[in-house]
């Protein structure tokens, strides 16, 4: 929501118009996220490069840092949930 309402102030298209702008016309060249192996969008429309390319806007932005606290806390959050889904696969 935050990156929306900046583009809005900013008097730019939200990120999602021109990412589905840049799919429609197969503008958008995906590279695998090194953290989670997830497809983001390598290259996209100008009025996304900022809120698409996450781990490059960090870097660019000199918050790797912050990046990667945000990569530990998420990969835990996930092996601590998915956990849930074993023990009560086991209780059964």
């Amino acid at each position: 929501m935050q990156g929306r309402r900046r583009a809005l102030e900013e008097g730019q298209d939200p990120p999602h118009v021109g990412l589905r702008e840049g799919h429609r016309e197969q503008s958008i060249s995906w590279d695998e996220d090194q953290d989670f192996g997830y497809l983001i969008a390598g290259t996209c429309p100008a009025s996304t490069t900022r809120s698409c390319c996450n781990p490059r806007l960090y870097e660019r932005e000199g918050r790797m840092q912050e990046y990667a606290d945000m990569v530990e806390r998420l990969k835990a959050e996930r092996v601590e949930r998915l956990q849930e889904f074993r023990s009560s696969t086991t209780r059964s």
